[in-house]
């Protein structure tokens, strides 16, 4: 199972505030590492000055007199000491802090080249601490003079270096900025995918109902467009579907017209056999001619849809059948359930199911489930079923399973056809499955929609 989300509005959220986030942790990196190392420079400058000071005016003393005055110039980061503190060379850093107080030495004062100065700068965190204090992320810095008397003094330093920035007062600062971070790009991600779920939204609509309301052609420049463009897509497979309804009901006039003069012909024949022989090809010809116009119909229904209670229209159909002698039952466990529908387009699919229920498996049981948001119309036969390498086959037009093509023993095979096309009008499917007690059951799904 991949970790990545698959909603495009997801992804761009937590990339740009991944982006931010970083970028900003980048910057303060940038900047604390530049904070800390200009800060230290200017410390070790300062430092090399105010012992450059001391160093030259002791120098003018007696070594007697020299001591008193070192003391003098003690101060609370600056400590005195008469002799050197021992301390290990590989402890001590021969780091840019001691070079910078090495120049500013040679740079303060010519005489410095007369004493022997030796500079140790170590990590107080990582040595045996020379105060009795805890000075935790500091320098201890030593300088030690030999004057050219032989006399030593040593300079001894804590300096503190600075806090990480990454504190809980920053931690808390990057999510502060994550949370802002996460509101914008949400409202901005939102606004600029919502015209996308719109656009899928209305090719669903119209894949339903090819009249449905058209987008409305706004927000920025590209989606306007591509909202004229679908809106335009649609007008045009109207106007196609229109004109190919019209063709073929002007065809089935024109056919109509002619097989009734074509009937009234036959009835002059004087010959009975003749008259018989030619009624029966026109009235094969009159049932292709009707087939094909519901077939058309059920792909193009120009029905309004509306608010129906789908229990009491099944029934009622199941009821008429009844009436009729054919062996129909119905049941339900659903008391009342109002479904978005074409009422007429519906029931006349569905009166297509039980009629070759009826056919070819001598009764029929319909049923109804419910769930949450599907509603399933079970239509089961006594039948001998149907190979499932022909359950595609059975909703394509004038396919039979029969193939003697006796009007006795079916139809022209467009039942199914004509009742899958009202079914994917209302965004629905049709599942068949053989049943383990044999029969067909034909499931019809319907998705429960307000409007």
């Amino acid at each position: 199972m991949s970790m990545v989300p698959n909603k495009i509005k997801i992804r761009a959220i937590i990339f740009l505030c991944g982006v931010f986030v970083l970028s900003q942790a980048i910057s303060l990196f940038i900047y604390e590492h530049n904070r800390n190392h200009t800060i230290l420079m200017t410390e070790a400058n300062d430092l090399a000055e105010r012992i450059s000071g001391i160093v030259n005016l002791a120098q003018k003393f007696p070594s007697f007199e020299r001591k008193k005055i070192l003391a003098a110039a003690e101060t609370q980061l600056l400590s005195m000491y008469p002799n050197v503190i021992p301390y290990e060379s590989r402890s001590c850093m021969d780091n840019e802090f001691s070079k910078v107080m090495k120049m500013q030495f040679e740079r303060a004062n010519a005489n410095m080249n007369m004493f022997d100065i030796d500079i140790c700068v170590r990590e107080l965190d990582t040595i045996t601490r020379v105060l009795k204090k805890d000075h935790q992320g500091a320098l201890d810095v030593i300088a030690a003079f030999e004057f050219p008397d032989k006399s030593t003094s040593t300079f001894h330093a804590v300096l503190p270096i600075k806090n990480s920035l990454f504190s809980e007062t920053i931690m808390l600062y990057l999510l502060a900025l994550l949370f802002v971070g996460l509101v914008l790009a949400w409202y901005y991600i939102v606004r600029l995918v919502s015209p996308i779920e719109r656009l899928a939204s209305a090719a669903e609509a119209i894949g339903i109902d090819i009249n449905a309301s058209p987008m409305n052609e706004e927000g920025s420049m590209e989606i306007r467009v591509a909202a004229r463009s679908f809106n335009l897509m649609q007008l045009r497979l109207q106007r196609l579907i229109q004109s190919q309804t019209e063709m073929f009901a002007a065809i089935s006039h024109d056919l109509k017209s002619s097989l009734t003069r074509l009937k009234l012909r036959v009835e002059l024949l004087s010959n009975p056999r003749e008259q018989k022989g030619i009624n029966r090809v026109v009235d094969d010809m009159s049932q292709m001619v009707h087939s094909i116009v519901e077939f058309v119909r059920g792909c193009s229904s120009t029905e309004v849809s509306r608010k129906v209670e789908i229990c009491a229209l099944v029934e009622s159909l199941c009821d008429d059948l009844k009436e009729e002698g054919f062996a129909v039952s119905f049941s339900s466990k659903v008391d009342s359930t109002v479904l978005y529908c074409r009422p007429v387009a519906l029931r006349r699919g569905i009166q297509n199911i039980i009629n070759n229920a009826i056919q070819y498996g001598h009764f029929a049981e319909v049923s109804i489930v419910d769930s949450d948001s599907i509603l399933t119309i079970n239509i089961k036969d006594g039948g001998p079923g149907i190979p499932e390498d022909n359950f595609d086959d059975v909703f394509k037009p004038f396919f039979r399973l029969e193939k003697s093509r006796n009007k006795k023993t079916g139809g022209l095979g467009l039942g199914l056809s004509i009742t899958q096309n009202i079914v994917h009008l209302h965004g629905g499917k049709m599942v068949l499955c053989n049943d383990k007690d044999g029969g067909v059951n034909v499931k019809v799904q319907l998705p429960k929609k307000e409007s």
